[in-house]
Formats: C-alpha cells, sequence, structure tokens
C-alpha cells in the first residue's frame, strides 16, 4: 500500500476535516498521522505535534520581526530546527503523499518535496488570507504574511482541498490555483426525522465566538413567542463572551444551555429537536462565504434549517428544500420567516433532510477524494 502522511496541529480524535480525511483513506492507504493527539482510527504509526515544533529562538524572531518591526513578510518562512525533526519523520516514514492541513506547515513540506519525492496536498480549512479580515490591522499584517506564503509555496502543492466553491474561485483568481471542493459533510446517520411536538424545538450548537453573534439568537426565541425554546450547545472558545450570553440568557425562560457532547454523539443529540438554527453576518470574508460542519450536522440529524443569508449556506438549502432563509441577519427577520412555518411544514423540512442526507454525506464527498488522491499516488 502507498504511504500517506497527515499533518496537523489539531486533535486528530475530534477534529472532524481531519476524521473525514482518515476516514476516506484509511482502506486504501497505509496511514501516518501528526497531531496534538492521535486519530481514534488505528494508523500505521501517530507522531505528537510537540515533536515539530518550532524551536524557541526561532518563535522569538518571528515575534520580534512581526510585533516590534511590522514585518509580515519575513524572509524566511522555515526554521531549521523544525526542518530538522520534520525530515526525521520523513526519514522513518517514507511517504508517497504528505497531506497537510495548516498553511503554516506547507513551506516546509514544499522545501522537502523534491528530496523525499511526495506529493504535496493543501487541504485548506478557510481562506487564510482573508481569515480575519474584520479587524481594522489585518490587511497590513496577517493577509501580508498569507498572501505571501500562498504566493511562494501554492505552486509546489498537487492538489489543493477546499471548503466551498467561493474559496476554490477565490484562489483561482488571486492565486491560479485551482483546488477540488470538498465541504465539511458530516458523516450519514440514518436516524429518522422526530415528530415535531407541542414546543418547537431550535438548537444552536458551536463555538462561543463573539464574531458569531450567537445573542440574535437569544433575541429571536422571545420575538417567536411561547411555543418555541432553543438550546444552545457551546464550547467555550471565549469565557467572556460565553458569561455574557449565560447572563443574557436568564431574561429568557425558553433557553437553555447544556454542555457540548463528544464528537459521535452530536447527531444523535441533535436529532431530538426540530430546527437547526444560525445566523452569521458576514463580519469577514470567511464568515460571509462560510459552509461550516453544523449545516451539514443538522441534515444528518434531519432537522429543518432556518439561516441568515448567507450565501453558501442558502445555495445548500435551496438546492434540497431544507427550510428557510431571512432576508437579512438579523433576529426578526428570521422569526419573520420562522413564524410562517406549520408544523407541518417543519416535519416536511425534515423529511427532507433525511432525503438529501445521502447526497450530501461526507461518504459521499469521500468518494471524490479518495478519486483525487488514487490519481497522484
Amino acid at each position: 500500500m502507498k504511504k500517506v502522511l497527515i499533518i496537523t496541529d489539531r486533535t486528530l480524535h475530534s477534529a472532524p476535516r481531519v476524521i473525514r480525511t482518515i476516514d476516506a483513506l484509511k482502506n486504501e492507504f497505509e496511514l501516518f498521522t501528526v497531531g496534538i493527539t492521535p486519530p481514534a482510527f488505528e494508523v500505521a504509526a501517530h507522531y505528537n505535534r510537540k515533536t515539530i515544533q518550532e524551536g524557541f529562538a526561532y518563535r522569538v524572531f518571528r515575534k520580534i520581526n512581526r510585533d516590534y518591526r511590522g514585518k509580515y513578510i519575513p524572509d524566511n518562512y522555515i526554521d531549521k530546527g523544525k526542518l530538522y525533526r520534520i525530515k526525521k519523520i520523513l526519514d522513518a516514514v517514507e511517504p508517497d503523499i504528505v497531506i497537510c492541513h495548516e498553511c503554516f506547515d506547507v513551506p516546509y513540506m514544499a522545501h522537502l518535496k523534491d528530496r523525499y519525492q511526495y506529493k504535496l496536498v493543501f487541504n485548506a480549512h478557510e481562506y487564510y488570507p482573508l481569515e480575519f479580515d474584520e479587524r481594522p490591522e489585518w490587511a497590513g499584517t496577517w493577509q501580508l504574511f498569507y498572501e505571501d506564503l500562498y504566493r511562494r509555496f501554492l505552486p509546489a502543492v498537487d492538489l489543493m482541498v477546499n471548503v466551498c466553491d467561493s474559496i476554490r474561485e477565490k484562489c483561482l483568481e488571486v492565486f491560479q490555483k485551482d483546488s477540488i471542493v470538498i465541504p465539511n459533510a458530516a458523516f450519514y446517520s440514518e436516524l429518522p426525522p422526530q415528530p415535531v411536538e407541542n414546543k418547537i424545538r431550535l438548537i444552536h450548537h458551536g463555538g462561543s465566538i463573539p464574531s458569531r453573534k450567537i445573542e440574535e439568537m437569544i433575541k429571536l426565541t422571545e420575538l417567536l413567542g411561547d411555543n418555541y425554546e432553543l438550546t444552545l450547545m457551546l464550547m467555550v472558545v471565549d469565557a467572556k463572551y460565553y458569561a455574557q450570553l449565560v447572563e443574557m440568557a436568564k431574561s429568557y425562560p425558553r433557553i437553555k444551555f447544556i454542555d457540548p457532547v463528544p464528537f459521535h454523539e452530536i447527531i444523535p443529540t441533535l436529532n431530538n429537536f426540530d430546527l437547526g438554527i444560525y445566523i452569521l453576518p458576514p463580519t469577514s470574508y470567511n464568515n460571509a462565504i462560510a459552509l461550516p460542519n453544523k449545516i451539514f450536522e443538522f441534515v444528518q440529524a434531519k432537522l429543518g434549517i432556518a439561516i441568515g443569508p448567507s450565501p453558501e449556506m442558502s445555495r445548500l438549502v435551496r438546492c434540497h428544500d431544507l427550510g428557510v432563509i431571512a432576508s437579512n441577519f438579523t433576529a426578526e427577520s428570521l422569526a419573520f420567516e420562522i413564524r410562517k412555518l406549520s408544523k407541518d411544514d417543519i416535519f416536511t423540512y425534515k423529511k427532507q433532510s433525511y432525503v438529501a442526507a445521502k447526497h450530501i454525506s461526507a461518504e459521499h464527498f469521500s468518494k471524490l477524494f479518495l478519486e483525487s488522491i488514487s490519481k497522484l499516488s
């Protein structure tokens, strides 16, 4: 079997996109991984991410360049200490293909590609040059850094993978680099849609991140009235913001918080609800064109979907007739659309998710990913 080395700085047992990468390839390739934690799947060998950390001196050098010299286009992207440690892994594995999930690793793997004769894949999770472009300083700092990194090293990438059509088009336009589109689709679930009971049960899950404006979804519940209740299943990403949401929700009796569940329990947990909701204001480029995990998890949980007018999410919802789309990114606009729905309407959307589930599952997109990787080897 051909050997594939997968490199990430994420927890391999719980990072959805990395888990799907491993699942797609595990039967056809011998897999080796680098990450914070080992994957749940058995692999040939796993290396802890700490073994290839950049050296202390290099981190100080980069911080001085960034914070004191304002230099976001460094002359050298490669720390020799980290390069040496990566070489040790490459010597041990002798991979045929290397898949990077972080753009910071791409320069190293591009630099070593000719020496070790592997094919290089960049499985991008975002469009990094505009990742936080809502910040006033971004355009003159990190955007320059990432654009330079993309410009220098994308030509060495044999296969680029992006999460949606908008990012594929952006990479083509700016860097003349094409890619395949593999959305963050969830694994197929045979769970049936649950009937809609007296109270319509809304759910939102994900990180407590201020730019996601979760307070709008809290306001939504009050606007909808007594026949609706909202459950928030949030990871504490920003502790201060999470505390603000909890305090705010005290004024809304039909809102409750539940603890996040392990990755494999997300869809069974969501299956107990009726509508998955998400209002994501376009505060950054990546927010504007987002097509996140949770939308596909809503589908596999057989929920109806109620969202703001984000173009990539809207395209999916319209294509499969999965729910309603607000005219803008306010609680008032989404409440207006939800109030139009009878319980029968909501159950119809839940059944539409059941119909669409196989067509937009991780298994469906894994076939394209596996075919594309196999052509490289």
